[in-house]
């Protein structure tokens, strides 16, 4: 288009474009000098900002083409540039645009604008010169002022740069949350303007970015933004610079743990970022994993490696004052300070098999001791266990310092760590066999008298562990014995393979993947995380779709895989036993429920989904697991029970949003859970992390869909429920309220329950269809607002649940 135009028509036409300006919306802050009152100025609409900003990137870009054309030509005139002032005022023009612009057709193009004119070339070439001047200022003495004055004549000031950038920058939250729907052209183009290289070399400029904006795009800006711009910052920003990659070893290494990519982070923020969506959350840290994972690959940056493995292990172990709130043990698995622990230890997991023997001897005895203490919860042991386990692999003296000792030593103050071992030494015996490691023999030997111990967790891993051996190296290991002790192991053996009872524990616990288990791949980016790597390639690259990996994220931290994989078929066989499929019998509650679980819809909204077509999730070879038949047979009862029960249950929602007491609110999910109520509405969900909820609800909160809504809202809500077709329903003494057992339950309908001292607000009882009240026949007028919940609760499932022989 500009192929044709010499320079000073280029900058007229571009001039001119942005003296057009919109009359509706606008203030007089323009640019320039321009007079407002100009009659040469159109009012235009959308289309035409559109068009206005498509116009200006195709001239910006025709001229970027045609003087990289003319420089690699070495032309030293006729080929097109744009002028330092053009620039200045393009750039003033745009800024003003992109706070009024808020859709992807209309962003793009002023994006690409943007992107051309902003001085990123001046700004890096200015601190390039600062730093030469400053290398050279000893031996250049005089003639630098004068050099400097003239170059600024000629180029951007850099004063005038940075105060620009500084109002880029300040447009990035408005923009994001005015914006809707962005595409992945956009989001790219968005990230590569407001995180361009050029602004981290400018310490003013790096600092606004490092505490607003990279928080708020990795948090707030949703997955796609968040995906977009770790990816961006490590592969744009971080690799290519070391020195900037050491400067951010603090970001990195609190994105690691507590998905905050800050320097310097506090217990109240960290555990406040874990109640984050956690869609949003999880694929940032696993995209920085990857980066760090191919970083460590190439051992281009071992120093850096080597530092921030140290400082993951203060994290681990609570050692640095700043992260001392994590020692103490949570009360749950699913608490904040847990969820941290794991998301640590599932980074050194990364890292750990491209470990040093250097590395190695300076961080086994760190990750020992967090082995042998108690303060380790379920889904933590297995992370700490495959650290150790690759750290002691092809190490034999780290073999004969820490495991062989641990199993002589029958004096043990925790069974939970005494399993930890065993596990180190069944998958060193399973990895390296009678002729592949020195330590073999002596491991096995030690191994054998914890087959006697009286705990089942110890005992039942040990004799699995000694079948799986002598099936494998039984002849090899007989070499290596005595006649008799030789016949002994043989009788072991026997016993182990015939004996009714020890078959029956093996299939029935199936502790671990014996068969089936590699080191490498439980150490790798899918082994971790249960992403390949090319899904997140794919990802990074606006490709592929964030919501198709996060089921194996949420699976591998909050369901056992194994359970969500052998439902469907549990599912399925409590069809075949009723006598034929679901569709043959006119009834589609089974085959509903089997086509939810597996496409993952656990109902909790943590959009649970399969794995992408063309590959499985990795198994989880650390966790017990379930053979699929047997577990088939063993639960069909149970959910069968399960399906019926949801089935009954699937009008009736609790609204407890009124509520205060905890114990009162899991009381309820226990019970809400246990009758299969649709949903319980709560005011905020993260009092499920709470200790005192989880004395009382049991893990009912697991299998309960709970939904989120402040009190304020509770007049919306039921209003939105009654358009939905559901009946409004209160618990609470009034005027015409009705007897609970004369009341006859509809199918669907919203149950709201008081506050424990003031009841249901009089500005909410209009919005009742009915109020509903239970007899007091004693001295005390009023039930725990749990206990009134429970028995409606009951009323209304049991004038629902399906009749014997219907």
């Amino acid at each position: 288009m500009a192929a044709g135009l010499y320079a000073a028509d280029l900058d007229s036409c571009l001039l001119s474009l942005c003296k057009l300006v919109p009359a509706t919306g606008f203030s007089d802050r323009w640019m320039g000098g321009v007079n407002n009152s100009s009659s040469s100025r159109l009012e235009m609409t959308e289309a035409l900002m559109q068009l206005q900003m498509q116009l200006m990137a195709q001239l910006v870009a025709a001229a970027a083409a045609a003087a990289a054309a003319a420089a690699a030509a070495a032309a030293a005139a006729g080929g097109l540039s744009v002028s330092i002032s053009t620039r200045q005022q393009v750039f003033s023009r745009c800024l003003q645009d992109l706070e009024w612009s808020s859709s992807d057709a209309t962003l793009r193009p002023l994006l690409s604008v943007l992107l051309a004119v902003a001085p990123f070339a001046e700004l890096s070439a200015q601190q390039q010169q600062q730093q030469q001047q400053q290398q050279q200022q000893q031996q250049q003495g005089r003639g630098h002022d004068d050099q400097e004055e003239e170059a600024e004549q000629h180029s951007w000031p850099q004063d005038e740069a940075v105060s620009g950038l500084r109002q880029l920058l300040q447009q990035l939250q408005p923009v994001v949350r005015s914006s809707k729907r962005l595409s992945a052209d956009t989001t790219q183009q968005m990230v590569q303007l407001f995180f361009h290289p050029a602004m981290f070399k400018n310490s003013e400029l790096a600092a606004y970015i490092s505490s607003h904006l990279t928080p708020f795009g990795l948090t707030q800006g949703g997955v796609r933004l968040s995906v977009t711009l770790m990816s961006h910052l490590c592969s744009a920003v971080l690799g290519p610079e070391p020195q900037l990659l050491h400067s951010h070893l603090p970001h990195i290494t609190h994105m690691c743990a507590f998905s905050l990519f800050v320097e310097k982070v506090t217990q109240q923020a960290a555990l406040q970022q874990q109640k984050c969506d956690a869609s949003v959350l999880l694929p940032a840290r696993v995209v920085l994993c990857s980066f760090l994972l191919q970083l460590a690959r190439s051992r281009a940056q071992p120093a850096f490696l080597r530092r921030l493995l140290l400082q993951l292990l203060d994290v681990a172990e609570a050692a640095a004052p700043q992260y001392a709130w994590l020692g103490s043990r949570e009360a749950g698995q699913g608490s904040g300070a847990n969820a941290i622990k794991v998301a640590v230890w599932q980074a050194l997991c990364l890292l750990a098999p491209w470990v040093d023997d250097d590395l190695a001897a300076e961080v086994l005895p760190r990750g020992w001791q967090c082995l042998l203490s108690c303060h380790q919860h379920g889904n933590i042991r297995p992370q700490l266990q495959l650290f150790l386990l690759v750290l002691l692999k092809d190490r034999p003296q780290a073999v004969e310092r820490y495991l062989l000792p641990a199993l002589n030593t029958y004096e043990t103050s925790s069974y939970q760590t005494t399993v930890s071992v065993i596990i180190l030494v069944l998958f060193l015996l399973l990895e390296s066999g009678p002729q592949g490691s020195p330590h073999f023999m002596p491991l096995l030997r030690a191994l054998l008298p914890w087959a006697l111990h009286h705990r089942h967790a110890v005992r039942v891993p040990v004799q699995a562990l000694l079948h799986v051996v002598f099936s494998r190296h039984m002849e090899s290991i007989q070499q290596q014995l005595g006649r008799q002790d030789a016949q002994l192991l043989q009788q072991v053996r026997r016993f182990l393979q015939q004996n009714d009872e020890t078959v029956k524990l093996r299939q029935r616990q199936a502790l671990v993947d014996l068969e089936g288990f590699s080191l490498q791949q439980e150490a790798s980016l899918e082994g971790v995380f249960g992403v390949r790597e090319a899904e997140l390639e794919q990802l990074c690259d606006g490709e592929g779709d964030a919501a198709g990996l996060l089921w194996p994220l949420h699976v591998r931290e909050r369901l056992p895989l194994d359970v969500l994989k052998a439902l469907p078929g549990a599912l399925k066989a409590v069809s075949k036993r009723e006598g034929g499929s679901s569709s043959q019998r006119g009834g589609g509650a089974v085959d509903e429920a089997s086509e939810a679980v597996a496409a993952g819809d656990a109902g909790d909204g943590d959009e649970l989904q399969q794995p992408p077509a063309g590959g499985s999730a990795a198994v989880y070879q650390f966790r017990p697991q379930v053979e699929s038949a047997l577990f088939d047979e063993a639960c069909a009862d149970r959910v069968e029970a399960l399906v019926a029960g949801r089935a009954a249950a699937a009008g009736l929602v609790v609204c407890a949003s009124l509520l205060d007491n905890v114990p009162n609110m899991a009381g309820l999910c226990r019970t809400c859970e246990s009758m299969s109520v649709e949903a319980l509405v709560l005011s905020s969900r993260a009092v499920v992390a709470t200790e005192a909820f989880k004395r009382q609800s049991v893990t009912s909160e697991r299998w309960l869909r709970l939904l989120e809504v402040g009190g304020a809202d509770v007049a919306a809500l039921l209003q939105e429920r009654r358009q939905a077709g559901y009946t409004i329903i209160g618990i609470e003494q009034a005027t015409n309220s009705v007897p609970l057992q004369s009341y006859t339950f509809p199918k669907h309908c919203i149950l709201l329950l008081g506050n424990e001292q003031n009841g249901i607000p009089v500005s909410l009882l209009p919005l009742l269809d009915v109020c509903l009240e239970i007899p007091m026949l004693g001295v005390t007028r009023s039930l725990n607002a749990h206990v009134s919940g429970a028995m409606a609760v009951w009323q209304y499932t049991q004038q629902h649940l399906p009749q014997p022989g219907s």
